[in-house]
């Protein structure tokens, strides 16, 4: 059996190959990343529309649910970190006695 040499063409096949494929991934990531942003975003605005005792249940403020809403990013790592921040802080705030 004869071995023909590879063609200049084909030798570069699989590197061609390998980087459709990693561009495809990236592409994939890139949507998969704002498909959850907008869903954070959706979230975040109907958080917007409680009233401030149901925030202050779950640990929030208006002013945090403001304040996540302005910055371009992850919403949801955001208000996770502030209400944790605020559950810590009330624990150590000094309650009053109930008489």
């Amino acid at each position: 059996m004869t071995d023909f040499p590879m063609t200049p063409a084909a030798a570069h096949l699989p590197i061609l190959r390998s980087l459709i494929t990693r561009l495809a991934r990236a592409i994939r990531l890139n949507f998969e990343v704002r498909a959850t942003l907008r869903v954070n975003r959706r979230r975040a605005a109907a958080l917007s529309r409680l009233d401030d005792h149901l925030l202050r249940d779950i640990g929030l403020t208006r002013a945090d649910v403001n304040e996540a809403l302005t910055p371009p990013g992850d919403l949801s790592d955001t208000l996770a970190h502030r209400a944790t921040a605020n559950r810590a802080a009330d624990l150590e705030r000094p309650r009053l006695r109930a008489r």
